[in-house]
């Protein structure tokens, strides 16, 4: 009702009193509001605004407790700390979850491993053999040093333990043996020197026993002096040189012994010699 005649006094019309919009007193009210806002305006957008804006700013950073000296380090090694826990964390579990996985391989690879059986471990070793005589298949010097630096010094007992180390010196005995028989004798037997005084005194006693002895018998890559099979006996002469400085035995010698008679599982007859006996 802006352009009613009755500003400000009761209208015949309606009968109510409009408010005076038109009057001198709401132009004035105008104005101090416009003011008013144009001052604020200036205040927001002027230099008194920017005055403000940094006394708020310097007031932020001073309330902040960030800003203080040592809080900031210590919140910062706290966040570090919490990463790097969760990232052992996580590094464990990915380890555990790797071993878990290597032993499951391992146990389906023994569990299906064709080498388990005999058959296939004598084509294998046949085939790594054929193909090592023929030149095909080379071990490389770096291995052959690098084995022969970890074992130097070291016996065959300290290496593979006592049971391995005499199957692998048995094994190497007979494979020395058939070296000696292809190389040098054209595939025929190898009979090893007699002593001195080893066939007279073999025929005396078989002359006394009644039974025949065989010569040069071959046990666990060993050669016997005499064996009787009937009565499972295995007759040694032992000459001079078998013995130390104090008229015993040499070690090399028991073991020897001990080795045929795991294998054989027979007796012992050893007949010493000493230095002055002639013929």
């Amino acid at each position: 009702m802006t352009g009613c005649k009755y500003n400000g006094q009761i209208c015949p019309n309606c009968g109510k009193r409009h408010k005076d919009i038109t009057g001198d007193k709401n132009v004035s009210k105008r104005i101090e509001v416009r003011k008013k806002m144009s001052e604020n305006h200036r205040d927001m957008t002027g230099d008194n605004n920017h005055m403000k804006q940094l006394k708020h700013r310097k007031r932020m950073i001073n309330d902040n407790p960030m800003n203080k000296p040592g809080i900031r380090e210590k919140h910062l090694t706290n966040i570090l700390r919490g990463v790097f826990h969760y990232m052992n964390n996580i590094s464990l579990k990915l380890k555990h979850l790797k071993s878990v996985r290597s032993e499951n391989c391992r146990r389906l690879h023994r569990e299906n491993n064709a080498m388990k059986n005999s058959e296939t471990r004598k084509k294998a070793s046949e085939t790594k053999k054929k193909l090592f005589l023929s030149g095909k298949l080379k071990i490389s010097k770096k291995c052959k040093e690098k084995h022969r630096e970890k074992h130097k010094g070291k016996t065959y007992e300290e290496i593979h333990g006592k049971e391995k180390a005499l199957k692998l010196k048995k094994q190497r005995r007979y494979i020395a043996i058939q070296r000696v028989e292809k190389q040098k004798l054209n595939g025929k037997p190898l009979t090893p020197l007699h002593g001195k005084y080893e066939t007279q005194i073999l025929n005396n006693l078989e002359k006394c026993l009644g039974f025949k002895i065989q010569r040069q018998k071959r046990v666990a890559g060993y050669f016997l002096d005499g064996y009787i099979p009937s009565l499972n006996l295995a007759i040694e002469i032992d000459e001079p040189h078998h013995f130390t400085f104090n008229n015993k035995l040499k070690n090399k010698d028991i073991s020897r012994q001990k080795e045929i008679e795991q294998e054989i599982r027979c007796q012992f007859l050893r007949i010493k010699i000493s230095k002055g006996v002639k013929n």
